[in-house]
């Protein structure tokens, strides 16, 4: 069984649009959602409306966070918390009842979800932890696998006995060995932060654990344009890349 893994949307539909039409052609089965489907981008009402009608497994990101509870806001900078405070008023109440319903984590098909860190945690980046909390995090899971989104990177870290092994993700397949315990870093479907625009998403076989990254094109000048039509952040808009990149 095939299961697509995205994370930080971040009102991205261009990007959302491909990146669920990629994960279709690879004929993925189940859809999970690491949260931040809003925030940033100028369509959070349209892909909130897609993340809900795909039947994604879905918990809740920094962004949904601050819409449930604007006191988090505070740990926004200035921009971020000017732009979540105008994208809540581009989300029907129907949606935002669904965002504030989303639990912080889940676990389905043994593998865990979560925004930021393991077990549940929605605001902490991954980049923040020593080596030795990462070790206590993965010997303390409730499974040997969590997926994990929150810093716009790709990565992932393992542990096998008291080896720890941190190791970057790109365009060639992964085996999950069974045995090790696992955190996987999705990236974002719609503002990566590594100078490649892509969207990219996660596929794992649940049989054969095999993970695979997608890197796909969208039109990122049309999001570009919407975003400067919205009067979100004109560094919204350059955040997302250069569109002629190859």
């Amino acid at each position: 069984m095939l299961i697509a893994i995205l994370s930080d949307i971040h009102g991205n539909l261009e990007a959302l649009t491909q990146v669920l039409e990629d994960a279709r052609a690879q004929k993925a089965e189940e859809f999970f959602c690491l949260g931040d489907i809003v925030g940033y981008g100028p369509d959070p009402d349209a892909c909130l409306d897609m993340v809900r009608e795909n039947q994604m497994f879905c918990v809740k990101g920094n962004h949904e966070l601050a819409l449930d509870r604007p006191e988090y806001q505070v740990w926004f900078n200035r921009q971020a918390r000017q732009g979540i405070k105008k994208t809540a008023g581009m989300i029907s109440s129907d949606n935002i009842d669904y965002l504030k319903s989303l639990p912080n984590s889940l676990i389905r098909h043994g593998c865990g979800l979560v925004h930021g860190m393991p077990p549940d945690s929605v605001v902490d980046y991954f980049f923040q932890y020593s080596d030795y909390h990462i070790y206590q995090t993965l010997l303390s899971m409730p499974c040997d696998l969590f997926f994990v989104g929150h810093t716009h990177l790709l990565g992932a870290v393992s542990l096998s006995g008291e080896t720890l092994e941190r190791m970057g993700l790109g365009k060639t397949p992964v085996h999950l060995d069974q045995g090790k315990r696992w955190i996987i870093n999705v990236g974002s479907v719609g503002q990566p932060r590594d100078d490649d625009p892509h969207a990219r998403y996660v596929l794992f076989d649940l049989v054969t654990r095999e993970l695979r990254i997608r890197f796909v094109t969208y039109d990122i000048r049309a999001t570009k344009a919407k975003i400067r039509l919205s009067g979100l952040s004109e560094f919204n808009a350059e955040r997302l890349g250069d569109p002629d990149w190859d």
